[in-house]
């Protein structure tokens, strides 16, 4: 039986592998090794790949995800300043026409279409995501109808 310390030297190999394009048949033959021992250790790897991920998703794009909803407020805001300016207090040249204010409009529709998707996407709907995918391989593995 290998040792923890074996099986991930192998696992770094099959990683190593797959980045120079070889596939699972390949990888078995080159370390010979079973197709399913290769094939065991590339879910193990995706597995904690995806762990990885998720980790990132909870502890990074948390701050990313605040930050890019606050960008789009920002430009939701000076969006609204276009199209409520004032034309008195300007020359003729620095003056909102009504084409100026329909792209503002129309801006404001773009970003808040973005906004939503993010807010859809965002963190907390990864961890949503994760979590029912989680419950969908329990039962399966329970043979329980998806």
């Amino acid at each position: 039986m290998a040792t923890r310390k074996e099986i991930d030297e192998r696992r770094q190999r099959v990683m190593d592998m797959l980045d120079r394009g070889a596939n699972q048949i390949q990888i078995a033959r080159e370390m010979k090794l079973t197709r399913h021992t290769i094939s065991k250790d590339m879910k193990a790897i995706n597995r904690k790949a995806n762990d990885l991920t998720n980790e990132l998703a909870r502890e990074g794009l948390n701050a990313l995800f605040q930050s890019c909803i606050r960008s789009q407020n920002n430009l939701i805001l000076e969006c609204w300043r276009i199209y409520a300016r004032d034309n008195e207090n300007f020359d003729s040249s620095r003056q909102v026409t009504m084409n100026h204010r329909l792209r503002a409009i129309e801006l404001m529709d773009r970003i808040l279409t973005n906004k939503m998707n993010t807010v859809a996407n965002g963190p907390a709907m990864m961890e949503l995501n994760r979590l029912q995918s989680e419950v969908a391989n329990l039962k399966r593995g329970l043979d329980i109808s998806v």
